[in-house]
């Protein structure tokens, strides 16, 4: 975990253990420092069992199954500004409106421009099989227990021939398509302002790499799990 990766990391932490979430990590770092160090500002850290994206999440759905808590928000832990989001995205599941929510940017102008095109873009094919303003790429869903199976069993690679990636998204698709209620709802979010400069200059060639890595991946899985479940949006 690069140094400015672990400062966000560590203050969105913070920052959920201030607003009373229990937070749970998978860490695949071998320093144990980063591991330690989590654990003293109040998460429960697990080694990461199995190497790879999907395998990593389905370790830590896997977990989760083992609490008692009745909803479940995943997200990545850099995105600290999203923590005060929490309690309007879990509303509709509290109050059985849906099972899973999956909240989506106001705006996307403090994003990198260039990550800001690629999710855009990405986020319209999905849209094509879930309904319009369901848009995954900004990363966090929160859902119930009735949903989480389905996270925990999540595997594109398998079921669909795609990519063992970002089972996230896909999770919400299979709930849908058994009859599961997945809702979107709008939050103001901001991107750390120090990880789109470094972004952006430092890193921009090998962001860049990432980014059509990534929205390659996610579109190929939306329309392989979109085709094989029967989803298809009426309009957008």
């Amino acid at each position: 975990m690069d140094e400015l990766r672990f400062r966000l990391a560590c203050k969105t932490t913070c920052a959920a253990r201030e607003a009373g979430h229990p937070v749970l990590l998978v860490d695949g770092s071998p320093d144990r420092s980063i591991r330690d160090a989590f654990t003293d500002l109040g998460a429960v850290v697990l080694a990461e069992t199995d190497h790879g994206i999907g395998p990593s999440r389905r370790q830590l759905f896997t977990v989760a199954c083992q609490t008692s808590h009745p909803f479940f928000q995943w997200m990545e832990i850099e995105k600290t500004d999203y923590i005060r989001s929490i309690p309007l995205v879990a509303e509709p599941v509290a109050l059985g409106l849906a099972n899973v929510a999956t909240p989506r940017r106001k705006d996307l102008a403090s994003y990198p421009q260039f990550q800001a095109l690629t999710e855009t873009t990405a986020d319209l094919v999905y849209e094509s099989y879930m309904g319009k303003g369901l848009r995954p790429m900004f990363g966090p869903v929160l859902f119930d227990r009735e949903a989480l199976p389905y996270f925990e069993e999540c595997n594109p690679a398998l079921k669909y021939g795609g990519h063992d990636t970002y089972i996230q998204h896909i999770a919400p698709m299979e709930c849908r398509a058994n009859g599961r209620r997945v809702m979107s709802v709008e939050v103001d979010f901001t991107y750390p302002p120090d990880q789109r400069a470094e972004e952006e200059g430092a890193l921009n060639a090998e962001m860049i790499e990432k980014r059509l890595r990534q929205q390659l991946e996610c579109v190929q899985n939306y329309i392989l799990a979109g085709e094989a479940l029967g989803l298809r949006s009426p309009r957008l």
